[in-house]
C-alpha cells in the first residue's frame, strides 16, 4: 500500500511502470467534505488515537481469504477479462504500453472479492466492471501525444468496456 500525491512533484520521482504493475489497484480519492475534513482536524490534534480493537482473529482472515478464493467466474467471463487485458495491448492509438499479465491476475482476483464483498458466490460482469479501472489505470503507459492532448487512462479503460461485448 502507498499513497500518491499528485500536486507535490518537487522531490518525487515516479515509479517505473515495472513497479507500479506491483500494487494490485490504484485507488482514486476525492476530498472530503467540509464535515469530514473537521472530524480529521479535530481527531489529529488529539494525542491519541483511542482504542484500536481487532475485527476477526488471524484465523477468521483465512477463513475469509478461503471463502473469496472459492467465488465461481464462469468461463465466458474469464475470456472477458483476457480480452480486456489484451485490448490494452493491440495498437490502440493512445497506448504506448498495454498492461502485464499480473493485471489479469489481480482483475480475477479483485473481481472475485467484489463478488464476496456483495454475498455471491459467483462474479458477474458488473463485479468486473466495477473493479476494472482501478486494477489498470495505473498500468497502462499512455503515448507521448496522448499525454500532449489530456487523454486520460479511465477514458480509454470506459472506451474498451464499451466496445467488447458483455457475455
Amino acid at each position: 500500500m502507498a499513497t500518491q500525491n499528485p500536486i507535490e512533484q518537487e522531490g518525487v520521482y515516479a515509479l517505473p511502470e515495472a513497479q507500479l504493475d506491483r500494487f494490485m489497484m490504484k485507488i482514486v480519492v476525492e476530498h472530503n467534505s467540509e464535515d469530514e475534513e473537521l472530524e480529521i482536524m479535530r481527531k489529529a490534534s488529539t494525542k491519541s488515537f483511542g482504542v484500536v480493537e481487532a475485527v476477526l482473529t488471524v484465523d477468521e482472515l483465512f477463513e475469509l481469504q478461503d471463502k473469496v478464493e472459492k467465488i465461481h467466474i464462469d468461463e465466458a467471463l474469464e475470456r472477458y477479462m483476457v480480452q480486456l487485458i489484451t485490448a490494452t495491448r493491440k495498437g490502440h492509438k493512445d497506448i504506448m504500453f498495454g498492461v502485464s499479465p499480473r493485471a489479469s491476475i489481480d482483475l480475477y482476483k479483485a473481481s472475485k472479492a467484489k463478488a464476496f464483498l456483495r454475498g455471491n458466490d459467483f462474479v458477474t460482469p458488473a463485479d468486473i466492471g466495477f473493479v476494472v479501472h482501478a486494477v489498470l489505470r495505473h498500468r497502462i503507459v499512455l503515448s507521448y501525444e496522448a499525454r500532449a492532448k489530456g487523454v486520460l487512462v479511465d477514458e480509454i479503460i470506459s472506451e474498451i468496456l464499451e466496445r467488447l461485448p458483455i457475455p
